[in-house]
This record gives C-alpha cells, sequence and structure tokens, in this order.
C-alpha cells in the first residue's frame, strides 16, 4: 500500500534523503509556499459577507494547499539513496607514434655519439615500456609492468589522434603530424568518471598541430590527474640541415623563367652548403645556390631560378645533400608542385614610329607561338594610327579618327580596365604622354599595380623624360626616377654590362653557366641611343649598365602587385641586326623580359590554396577568388567547388563570402586517401547574362614534412605541461623508475571506497496529485453551496 501512495517502498524513503532536483535552496521552495498560501488568503478576504468566516478559511486553506503543492513540484524534489560501490583505479600510458620519433638520436641529453651507435627515438620508448609479463628479472622489468603493480594500465599511441592499443608492437612511427592536445583530451573524455591516478606520456613533444598542450594541462589539473612527461630524443639535433619552406607560383607559363624562394636552415655546420632544384624524378639539377652559415643569421633565404618544358603538373624538389654526420635527412628536401600551361600570352605595344625597334622587337614575340602581340603604331601625325594582331575580344578598332566611342578608345588604346585587362603585359615605345589622356595613363598605372600585369618602356627621343612623363602616374610605377625633358638623349655608342644581381637574374640570362652567360653578354653588339635618367628608385635592381659612365640600361622593380622595366636605350635591333642569323641573344632577352613581367597576372578567378601537399584527415582550406572585368571584388557570386579523389569520387562544397575579404570564397574539405585530389570551381555570377567563371587546382596527400621540421625535442614544453599538471617532466630511467612509487602514494591518498547517489523523481507521486484533486474538488463544492459560482 505504502508503494503504491509514495511511489517507492518505505524501505527506500527510509535510507534516503528528500531533495529539491533543482539548484535553488530549500529556504526558496519555502517562500514559494508561503506566497501561494498568501495570495490563496487574499482571493478569499474579498468574498460575501454571506460567506461565513469559518467557510472562507475553509476554501483559503484549499486553495493554498494547491498552490502550495504545485509550487513544490515545480522545485522537483526527489528521493536520494546512498550506494556504496567500489572502483578501481587505472594509470593512462601515451606513447607518442609520430614520424619524427623515427629519428636515431634517443639517448641522454647532449650526448654526441655516432648515428650507428645511437636509437631511435621509438626504439627508446619501446625498451622503457617492456614486453609485459616477459622479465625474468625484476630489474629488467619495464615501465608497464612497474605500473601494473600499482593498479591496471590503459595504453594509447597517438599522432593526430588518439587511439587505445593492447601492447607496444602496435606503435610504428608512422603518423604525419602530432596533436598532443587532442591526446590529452581524448583520454580525459575516454576515462571520464574511471578515478584516474596520474598521466604518462613518452614523447618528443613536437606538437605541430592542434591547440596549446598547456590549456590541457590546465584542466587535468582540475581533475587531480597529474601528467608524467618523458622527454625523447636530443634537444638540440647536432649537425643538420633543413628546408623549411618553398615559395613558387601555382601556375607559369611554358618556357618561362620561374624563380621561387626557398627558406633554409644549417645547425651545427660551418661551411658552405650547396642548395639545389631539380624534378621530382632525380634528373639533374636545374638550379644550384651555395650559401654560406653566417653566425648570427639562422635562416637563409635563397632564390632558385628554372624554365619548365612540358606542361600540365609538374613537381620539383628543393634539396641539400646530407651531411655523412647528419642525424635528421627526412628534412633536407621539400617538394612542391607548379602547373604548367602554354597560354599564349598577350602583349600590347604602342609604338610612336616605324622604327627599327619596333620592327624587330615585334618580330621577336610574334615568331614564338607562346605571345600573342598587339601592336598600335602611330602614323603621320597624332591622329592616325595602324592597328596590328588585334581580335575582336581585345575591345580595339582599326579607325582613321582619334576617338573611336563603340570600342572606348582613343588613338586606339583603351579607355577602361575591361579592355586593357586583355593584356598581361603593355610595352610603350618612342612614344610621347600627350599621345594618350590622362585617363589611359591612370588605367595603366591601375593595371601594373591592380591588376599585377607588367610595364616596360623603352628608349627613344620621345619617351622617359623627353616624352615628358615626370608628373604623369606613369612616373609613379617606373623604376627609375626622371630628369627634367631639357636632359638630352645621348646619340652615341656604348657596350652592355651585367651587374652582380643581373649574372643571375632570368631576364639576362642566356646561358645556365654563369662564366659562359657572362662571356655572352660580353660580345654583344654594341648599342646607339641612350636617355638620360636622374637615378634608380629605392628597391628597384639594376640588371645591365653602360660601364664607361655607369649609366643604367635594364632596371626592373615590383610594383604593387605587378612589375615594371625600364629599357633606355631604343637600339636593341643592333643584338640582331649585327650577329649571325642563329644567334638568340635578341629574341631570348625580349622574350624572358615580358615572361618575366607577366609573372604576377591576376584572373578573373583564383584558387588559393595554404599548400600543394597535406596529410590525410588534415583539414585543407579552399579560397576562390571572384572578380569582375575590372579586376574588382564580387562578393555576391555562387561559388561551388567539386573536389574528385584519387578514386574518382566527387564531393561538392558550397563556398561562403568571408566577410572581413572582399571578393573571396571558402569552405574546407578533410581528404582520407592519400594520393592526388582535382579542385573545380564554378562561380555563378548575379548577372545571368554573363558566363560563369571557372578555375581548376590540384593538391596532394601523402607524407609531409611536419613532423621533422624544428624536430628537437621540445624540453620547455614538456615540463610546462608536467608543472601545470601538477605532474613531473623525466629525462632518465633512474628517475622515471620512481613515477610508480609517486603514484602508489596517491593512490593510499585516494578513497578506494567511494559513495555515489541514486536519485528518484517524488513530484509525481500519486499522494500528491492525489491530494491536489481531492482538495480542488472539495473546494468546487464548497465554492457552490456559496454561491460563488
Amino acid at each position: 500500500m505504502f508503494e503504491t501512495i509514495f511511489k517507492y517502498p518505505l524501505e527506500e524513503f527510509a535510507r534516503g534523503a528528500i531533495r529539491f532536483g533543482t539548484n535553488l535552496r530549500p529556504e526558496l521552495a519555502l517562500l514559494a509556499v508561503a506566497v501561494a498560501a498568501t495570495a490563496a488568503v487574499l482571493a478569499y478576504r474579498r468574498a460575501p459577507k454571506s460567506v461565513g468566516r469559518n467557510r472562507r478559511a475553509c476554501l483559503s486553506a484549499l486553495r493554498g494547499l494547491v498552490l502550495g503543492l504545485l509550487a513544490l513540484i515545480l522545485f522537483e524534489p526527489v528521493l536520494r539513496i546512498p550506494m556504496p560501490i567500489t572502483r578501481d583505479c587505472f594509470v593512462a600510458v601515451l606513447v607518442d607514434d609520430s614520424r619524427s620519433m623515427t629519428i636515431a638520436d634517443a639517448g641522454e641529453q647532449g650526448a654526441r655519439t655516432a648515428k650507428a651507435k645511437r636509437k631511435t627515438r621509438l626504439d627508446a620508448a619501446r625498451a622503457l615500456l617492456g614486453s609485459p609479463g616477459k622479465a625474468k628479472d625484476f630489474n629488467d622489468r619495464g615501465l608497464l609492468d612497474r605500473l601494473t603493480e600499482v593498479c591496471p594500465v590503459t595504453l594509447f599511441r597517438f599522432a593526430s589522434e588518439a587511439e587505445r592499443i593492447d601492447g607496444p608492437k602496435e606503435i610504428r612511427g608512422s603518423g604525419d603530424r602530432t596533436n598532443l592536445y587532442a591526446a590529452l583530451q581524448a583520454v580525459d573524455a575516454e576515462l571520464r568518471g574511471v578515478p584516474l591516478v596520474g598521466v604518462v606520456v613518452l614523447t618528443d613533444g613536437a606538437a605541430n598541430v592542434g591547440g596549446a598542450p598547456q590549456q590541457m594541462a590546465r584542466v587535468l589539473r582540475m581533475k587531480a590527474r597529474p601528467v608524467y612527461c618523458v622527454g625523447l630524443g636530443d634537444p638540440n639535433p647536432p649537425n643538420d640541415y633543413e628546408v623549411l619552406s618553398v615559395q613558387a607560383p601555382r601556375e607559369v607559363r611554358r618556357n618561362s623563367n620561374v624563380e621561387i624562394y626557398a627558406s633554409v636552415r644549417a645547425t651545427g655546420f660551418t661551411e658552405a652548403f650547396d642548395v639545389v632544384l631539380h624534378k621530382a624524378d632525380g634528373t639533374e639539377a636545374l638550379d644550384t645556390v651555395s650559401v654560406q652559415p653566417a653566425k648570427d643569421v639562422e635562416i637563409h633565404r635563397v632564390s632558385l631560378r628554372f624554365s619548365p618544358d612540358d606542361k600540365g603538373k609538374l613537381r620539383y624538389v628543393v634539396e641539400i645533400l646530407p651531411a655523412p654526420e647528419e642525424v635528421i635527412t627526412d628534412n633536407n628536401r621539400r617538394e612542391f608542385a607548379v602547373e604548367v600551361t602554354d597560354k599564349r600570352l598577350p602583349v600590347l605595344y604602342l609604338e610612336g614610329s616605324p622604327r627599327e625597334e619596333y620592327r624587330f622587337l615585334r618580330r621577336a614575340l610574334f615568331r614564338d607561338k607562346d605571345f600573342r602581340v598587339v601592336g598600335i603604331l602611330r602614323l603621320d601625325g597624332p591622329k592616325k594610327y595602324l592597328l596590328q594582331g588585334a581580335e575582336p575580344e581585345d575591345g580595339l578598332e582599326q579607325a582613321p579618327d582619334r576617338r573611336s566611342p563603340k570600342y572606348k578608345t582613343v588613338n586606339g588604346y583603351p579607355t577602361d580596365l575591361k579592355h586593357l585587362y586583355r593584356f598581361h603585359a603593355v610595352i610603350f615605345g618612342d612614344i610621347e604622354a600627350g599621345y594618350l589622356t590622362q585617363d589611359q595613363l591612370k588605367i595603366t598605372e591601375r593595371f601594373v599595380k591592380e591588376g599585377g600585369r607588367g610595364f616596360c618602356m623603352l628608349g627613344g627621343v620621345n619617351s622617359f623624360n623627353l616624352g615628358k612623363y615626370q608628373t604623369t602616374p606613369i612616373a609613379d610605377l617606373m623604376p627609375v626616377e626622371l630628369p627634367s625633358p631639357r636632359a638630352a638623349y645621348q646619340q652615341r655608342e656604348f657596350k652592355i654590362a651585367l651587374t652582380k644581381t643581373g649574372e643571375r637574374h632570368p631576364i639576362m640570362r642566356q646561358n645556365s653557366n654563369l662564366f659562359v652567360n657572362r662571356n655572352i653578354w660580353s660580345k654583344a653588339p654594341t648599342l646607339v641611343g641612350l636617355n638620360p635618367i636622374m637615378k634608380v628608385k629605392r628597391g628597384a635592381q639594376t640588371l645591365a649598365y653602360e660601364p664607361k659612365n655607369l649609366h643604367p640600361l635594364v632596371v626592373v622593380q615590383n610594383y604593387g602587385a605587378g612589375r615594371s622595366a625600364a629599357f633606355t636605350t631604343g637600339g636593341s635591333w643592333h643584338w640582331r641586326m649585327a650577329v649571325d642569323v642563329k644567334n638568340e641573344l635578341h629574341e631570348r632577352f625580349w622574350k624572358q623580359l615580358v615572361r618575366w613581367l607577366a609573372v604576377r597576372t591576376k584572373g578573373r578567378i583564383a584558387i588559393e590554396l595554404d599548400k600543394d601537399l597535406f596529410a590525410r584527415k588534415e583539414p585543407v582550406s579552399i579560397q576562390t577568388m571572384v572578380l569582375d572585368e575590372e579586376l574588382q571584388p564580387i562578393n555576391d557570386a555562387e561559388v561551388v567547388a567539386k573536389i574528385t579523389d584519387p578514386y574518382n569520387n566527387v564531393t561538392t562544397l558550397t563556398q561562403r563570402w568571408i566577410l572581413s575579404r572582399g571578393g573571396v570564397y571558402q569552405a574546407q574539405y578533410e581528404p582520407l586517401e592519400t594520393g592526388d585530389y582535382q579542385i573545380q570551381v564554378t562561380a555563378k555570377l548575379k548577372d545571368a547574362d554573363a558566363p560563369p567563371l571557372e578555375a581548376s587546382a590540384r593538391f596532394t596527400v601523402g607524407q609531409t614534412m611536419d613532423e621533422f621540421v624544428d624536430a628537437g625535442q621540445k624540453v620547455a614544453m614538456l615540463k610546462e605541461v608536467a608543472g601545470i599538471s601538477g605532474g613531473r617532466y623525466i629525462t632518465s630511467r633512474e628517475e622515471l623508475w620512481k613515477v610508480p612509487d609517486e603514484l602508489m602514494e596517491r593512490l593510499r591518498t585516494m578513497k578506494r571506497d567511494q559513495t555515489v547517489f541514486e536519485q528518484h523523481d517524488i513530484w509525481d507521486t500519486p499522494l500528491i496529485f492525489g491530494i491536489i484533486a481531492l482538495a480542488l474538488s472539495v473546494e468546487w463544492f464548497l465554492r457552490r453551496r456559496s454561491g460563488l459560482m
């Protein structure tokens, strides 16, 4: 009967205690009941005088009882019954399973033993763990056996994520990345609710992805779960060469001169070493640069150059040959990929007269199928010109009048960026600034600065200072400062000489051998005619000069997103006329100059990736930039990326606009398989008549070099993690054997018999609802008899 009315047996109520399920204090529950009773009294205080005082008191009591019980239900009364249980305590052991653990530098810190006599960090970890249950002698027992005597051990391996394993044999050192934060978090989550005496971590501390391990150490300290960090590996790997990074353009044209930059580091070496660039298939070196380590310089940045002769995705390697005494050799090389296309490079050449320079320069580019040259040649006065090589899409028109409203040109030259952006480089020949309008000069400057295009001015009697460019936007983008128009053109003959920078620059490279290249230029025919300049701008590079008066001849610079060049003579045609027909100095110079100018050209849509090589399950951030015809950001496009994996499975992702970056859309993809991936992005514009924009890119998933970058043991970080959590940092076997005794002492202080509680809801007992129903019924009956209804 008791259980029927009160929901639970009398014995349960005798053993337990009534509490509230909410976090509110009991005093608040009593206050709520009192408020309910007061409300009931006030409700019947204004009843008609015909209702007697006793009846009003009875009605108030019934109403107060109902309201009080309802208020009590809101506080969720529960029956809390103690349940004494006994639970085992555990120790968690985590072993680093990343590739950096395969480095053979294990041993006492600071030791400099021969590589052949040193263990890998992974071998050292296995030796410390031991073979559970197989030790014949007490002193031969490993860490697992010693900890098992204290309490049960749970073994994990970790790299980018943690995984429970059965024994040390499952540790292989194959992880491409190390996430110590995620490993500690996973162990804490998996053993939640289990009494954990401590966590022992065997690692080199090379945490190169994920959150800060120190944050997780603070969480473990709050839970009284100390971390004992066992440091493996040398904190300062001796005598190590390292290729840290490679910066290379993602897309280049075939036969163009490509310049890349590599960041390298030499630790413990004082002799000069070579940085070599070659194809990934191991063919002969494409370029080699010698680096002399400096005492106060840790990282050296070197420039390497090559010219791809095939199209498609080509892979290259920057490498430092390993030294015999090196311990870490996996970080001596870094691979990168370049997409090589055979698209024709469009060039706009504006010339003021039909001189030899125009004829020979245009012919040098026209004969090469990699170029498309459009010439605008002024004829017989400022209102007549000849247009050569233009296509309808260029927006240019052959017209006898100065203005052409249909195509928005003046003297054949575009008046808006939409048409000027059809070209990737612009050359101004022997033409004065007055031939063009101020708007045309302004868009030419924006063409370079914003569009990443190239600009070159040639020498002549109407160019540079004589063309009155000093106060125009063209003067801003030029790599030289111009003198006044009164400075005369120098009609004299001279030789050309290369600067030290010019000898290695791709524009001036006639041969990959520096001595041969220098000899070719020393035998180049003399030039005639020279434009004066005031000085070379700061940041610009002089590649060639006239040796008698040290007058700059070829000067280049980066300007905004693009590049500009000044060729202060108009006589380069002598390099073609005064030599044998097989001599290619003239053609090669101009092709290399124009290709160098146009290497930074922006497209209307471009895909940006952080790198080309990713580890499996490493997030790939795909960013796509979408621009309009004037290369201004578009923020309302529909951008969709399709990723094809190595097994031809296609994943479709919608890219969202990044609010902080105009025209940039982003999506994230997690590759699950190793191999090559293809990205195809389509951007549909808001204008229904505008054709969609498309772009493609590739990336590879495989073994990265992240684990071997700065791969020394991270002593400071491990000490910090151990100290914050309440544990210790350990470097020797003797210190490690003390850990089981420390954990045993901790175990003695922990309560083995713990009491937990079971909670049962009692707000819905039949008694409460029965009283409410009875009270409401009696109240209704009395109200009816008293004429209150």
